[in-house]
């Protein structure tokens, strides 16, 4: 790492406040004098922002220590890959800052972005006395100053669109902030929660369109929905055993998973199962992780078909690779799901 007693805004600082005590790389109380430093000497720089991908789910399965250890290992490889050419910050949680100076062109972000981003997915932590292995990959975007920003926040802030941009992509990529493209991006949770509102508009005015078969009504909404959130497929079961497949990777075959299968997740008095990741259960639940690697899916949520008066099935979400599954998608396949237990309810009335 650099030596930051050379750097004029850290000398005479005691390195310890700076410094976080897991990781051992500077901290965010040292990460915004430092861009104010030399955004005051205009200095150019870039700005990298990392995300490890679906860490919540390693921390939750496996335990803070392993999860602490996974930040140990990350932190040190990017010290590694940046050298004495940049520092390394510990932003907060799994968010890591890289800041390099004099990085101007395109081309040298680029290449260093693959760099890093090859350096953390080429490691193995162990998991277990078991030797399990985890791939830790990471998202990364990033700004630069003065291209992007010519102040601390709207460089920080544009890094942030970038990496927010590469987590809508599917995560494990590296973004480099481009104004036409990623200019209008609202990374806040507000934009979600916006975002969500807009989708839910939609799906309430699909199923009020009574011009539409339920069938023909529920692929189109799912096929939307599906590329929208990146799903392989979403799969309904409903009553008597019958199988829906609503959006579908033609290259796949997908069949019945009973739902006592899901009820020893609890699925019975739970909405939503969320599966992030099938190796998960090994050992724990040996018949869902067959069930699903038959079907070549590695994460899959489930949400109940049902309305106050009866339960029809359920829709679930299927995803080829580990993921982790946010409140948005939860929010909208309980939306569809709810919406589609009603049209099942109001026809069975009418029959």
């Amino acid at each position: 790492m650099k030596d930051i007693s050379t750097i004029e805004v850290f000398k005479g600082k005691n390195v310890e406040y700076l410094t976080d005590p897991l990781t051992k790389v500077l901290n965010k109380g040292a990460l915004y004098p430092y861009v104010e430093y030399l955004i005051g000497t205009k200095l150019a720089f870039t700005f990298f922002f990392i995300d490890i991908d679906y860490f919540k789910a390693i921390n939750d399965t496996y335990g803070h220590q392993k999860g602490d250890e996974i930040l140990e290992l990350v932190a040190r490889k990017l010290n590694e890959v940046v050298g004495d050419d940049g520092l390394v910050f510990r932003f907060g949680g799994d968010e890591f800052v890289i800041v390099k100076e004099d990085m101007k062109s395109y081309d040298e972000t680029w290449a260093f972005s693959r760099k890093v981003c090859l350096a953390i997915s080429n490691m193995e932590v162990p998991l277990d006395a078991d030797s399990k292995v985890q791939t830790v990959t990471i998202t990364m975007g990033s700004a630069a100053f003065p291209s992007n920003g010519l102040n601390s926040d709207d460089v920080i802030d544009n890094a942030d669109k970038a990496l927010y941009r590469g987590k809508q992509k599917g995560r494990n990529c590296f973004i480099i902030f481009n104004k036409s493209l990623h200019e209008n991006i609202r990374n806040s949770e507000d934009a979600s929660k916006l975002e969500i509102c807009k989708i839910q508009e939609f799906l309430f005015k699909e199923f009020g369109d009574t011009t539409i078969d339920l069938e023909t009504k529920m692929k189109s909404i799912c096929n939307f929905i599906g590329i929208n959130y990146h799903l392989t497929a979403i799969v309904a079961k409903v009553m008597n055993d019958k199988i829906e497949l609503f959006k579908k990777d033609k290259n796949a075959e997908y069949f019945l998973i009973p739902e006592h299968v899901y009820e020893k997740l609890g699925f019975r008095y739970e909405p939503v199962l969320a599966i992030n990741y099938r190796l998960h259960y090994e050992n724990k639940h040996q018949v869902l992780v067959d069930l699903l690697k038959a079907q070549n899916i590695n994460s899959e949520i489930v949400v109940r078909i049902e309305t106050k008066n009866k339960y029809y099935g359920y829709l679930r979400g299927d995803y080829k690779h580990e993921r982790v599954w946010t409140p948005d998608i939860k929010i909208i396949l309980q939306t569809i799901a709810s919406l589609f237990a009603m049209e099942l309810e109001r026809e069975q009335k009418n029959a």
